[in-house]
């Protein structure tokens, strides 16, 4: 289990970025035509990632030499879910979630929850942002 838990996971693709930016958010104070442009694009580009992704980590669980993580991975992606039509599709989100569910998949679950309820795709996906107290 120690040895499964080193494995690296599938190579980063390269349309990931360390600081992202949510770019399907509309602003108050922003022009509906401006907004319907960002959206269009941004969603195209979102599509893409997201196909590529999916890609990477089906070729990753065939031929990783760790499957019992791959398969916790999965386990944890299919429990804490997000949903690609909730979370507008924004690609960064679900490859930087797929990261801490395979970074906590065989440690210790109290660390994982802490992670889960910090991960920013989880906080999109429970609108956080429109969130209040009540």
């Amino acid at each position: 289990l120690a040895d499964a838990a080193k494995v690296a996971g599938p190579a980063r693709p390269p349309w990931v970025r360390d600081v992202w930016v949510n770019t399907l958010r509309r602003y108050s104070d922003m022009p509906r035509e401006e907004y319907l442009v960002m959206f269009r694009r941004t969603s195209t580009r979102n599509d893409e990632e997201l196909l590529d992704l999916k890609a990477r980590w089906l070729r990753h669980m065939v031929t990783t030499p760790a499957p019992l993580r791959e398969n916790l991975t999965l386990f944890w992606h299919g429990h804490f879910t997000s949903a690609s039509r909730t979370m507008f599709a924004v690609a960064q989100a679900f490859y930087h979630q797929n990261e801490t569910w395979r970074r906590h998949a065989m440690g210790n679950f109290r660390e994982f929850l802490e992670a889960a309820t910090l991960d920013p795709g989880m906080l999109i996906y429970l609108d956080m942002e429109e969130s209040s107290k009540e």
